[in-house]
């Protein structure tokens, strides 16, 4: 995978998606982000409240810019905001499966997080509660199942991160 996944916390709400990746060349110019930086930068979701003033963006980026960019602060419009790598795996809302969102899913049904029946969560109406995943006695989207570690890993051991800093190579 050619590709990382940074997570800018605690940017202003109301900065549009499409601007994060030339605001963030032009407001920093000491992390000395390229033109071509600035065109893999590609913002892909935000976390938080819908209608808070503060969010997190999640951005895919190359292990470049990642390089240029991870740990470090950094300012967006008026806010100082903080990156890191970002160690997660996206869930599908419709087939209950990690690292896919739902828009991309390709399942013809749902599943239920609750149950694991072949019905929309939003709908269940069954007290027994199931993984669909690993038919574990927890909900789909729990914290410590299985199925979410094991995406977290796959993803980490897919990334590239670029050549390591403490790597000394002999010539």
């Amino acid at each position: 995978c050619w590709v990382c996944w940074v997570i800018i916390k605690g940017m202003d709400s109301s900065l549009e998606s499409e601007m994060i990746p030339l605001t963030l060349r032009i407001q920093n110019p000491g992390l000395g982000l390229t033109d071509e930086d600035v065109f893999n930068i590609k913002p892909l979701f935000k976390r938080g409240p819908r209608d808070g003033v503060m969010v997190d963006w999640v951005t895919e980026v190359s292990p470049d810019t990642l390089n240029k960019i991870e740990g470090k602060i950094i300012y967006l419009g008026l806010t100082r905001c903080r990156t890191r790598l970002w160690t997660s795996s996206p869930q599908c809302y419709n087939c209950q499966k990690y690292g896919h969102m739902s828009k991309m899913c390709k399942s013809d049904s749902p599943f239920c997080k609750k149950c694991a029946g072949r019905h929309d969560s939003r709908t269940c109406s069954i007290d027994i509660i199931k993984c669909s995943n690993y038919q574990g006695p927890h909900q789909a989207n729990n914290r410590s199942c299985q199925a979410k570690n094991r995406s977290i890993v796959h993803t980490l051991r897919r990334t590239d991160f670029g050549p390591s800093p403490n790597i000394i190579l002999n010539e």
